[in-house]
């Protein structure tokens, strides 16, 4: 394996739902992921934002391979996981874990915490009995959570709580990625805060790589070392998180960063408000998807689909708008 090379890469993925049969026999279909390519260093997290709808929940779902890809590549350290099955799917997906939104119904409410921590390191076969036991009392103490709550049940936790089981429940295999989808956003703001710095410590112990899907821009850029921004199914600016948020060049992202209120006058920008609403991925406009809601729009924008360009050392932009 080349030590530089990216942990993951994503090459041009894209799921497409057919819907029924509509008019005249015709079969529409939704493009929720419409050719998408990013890459995850070792240790590092990557921040996917845009608004609801965009398509980001659907990433993590394909990464997971909770459903498969239309097409593209989906490589965790040059294996493919894209084209896996049987046993090389399961394999694989030891390397990759998640944690869902609700840390309530990602949770069985039938099952105590210790044995839903445990249950991953059961499907793996992993070490004997005891071993396993003590595995799992090592993870409680590192999310945070006491061994006196091992017999406890979900229902017994805080919203907080049971989002750290949910994580100790990833990290229970030693994964070297964790999708991480939506974590906080059923959290209250001061619980947010304590997850978000238990992930920044966990990765700084443990080395492990998250992409880190949200809506909270300011959540993605405590937690994120790169952020990549979607719309409407594609990527439309991707760098480090600097650049993003100090000098974005796409106008959605602009937009996005213009509608958080910011505290420090310095870095206040004109807000920028965005007309309309998302297009529909089942007949998304031709050319740049942004163009409807864009105020920078012009008749090329309609006619020419624009490609993610470097603009600058990693940092890369969709827009004909943007030079550089």
């Amino acid at each position: 394996m080349n030590a530089s090379a990216p942990l993951l890469e994503v090459q041009d993925l894209k799921k497409h739902f057919a819907l029924s049969s509509g008019m005249f026999g015709q079969q529409p279909v939704v493009r929720a992921v419409d050719g998408v390519d990013f890459g995850i260093e070792h240790g590092q997290t990557l921040g996917l934002v845009g608004e609801s709808g965009c398509g980001k929940s659907t990433v993590s779902r394909v990464l997971m391979r909770l459903t498969n890809p239309t097409a593209g590549r989906i490589l965790i350290d040059g294996s493919d996981i894209a084209e896996a099955s049987g046993s090389n799917l399961h394999a694989l997906r030891r390397r990759v874990q998640m944690v869902f939104q609700d840390p309530y119904a990602s949770l069985n409410p039938r099952m105590r915490a210790a044995d839903i921590v445990r249950e991953p390191l059961d499907n793996y076969g992993i070490g004997a009995r005891a071993e396993r036991r003590e595995r799992v009392e090592d993870l409680f103490s590192r999310v945070g959570l006491r061994k006196d709550q091992l017999e406890k049940y979900p229902h017994e936790f805080s919203g907080g709580q049971r989002q750290r089981i949910g994580i100790a429940r990833a990290l229970a295999l030693e994964p070297q990625l964790i999708i991480l989808d939506e974590p906080v956003s059923a959290l209250d703001v001061s619980v947010q805060a304590q997850v978000i710095n238990l992930l920044v410590d966990l990765q700084d112990d443990l080395g492990v790589s998250f992409l880190f899907v949200a809506h909270d821009l300011a959540v993605v850029e405590h937690i994120s070392h790169r952020v990549a921004v979607m719309y409407l199914g594609k990527i439309v600016e991707i760098g480090e998180r600097s650049r993003i948020f100090e000098a974005p060049l796409h106008p959605y992202t602009r937009a996005l960063l213009a509608s958080v209120p910011e505290p420090d006058p310095e870095r206040r920008t004109e807000p920028q408000i965005l007309s309309g609403e998302m297009p529909s991925p089942i007949n998304p406009p031709s050319g740049c998807a942004f163009r409807t809601r864009c105020p920078l729009a012009e008749r090329a924008c309609a006619e020419v689909t624009p490609t993610l360009r470097a603009v600058a050392h990693d940092h890369a932009v969709a827009c004909i708008k943007v030079t550089g």
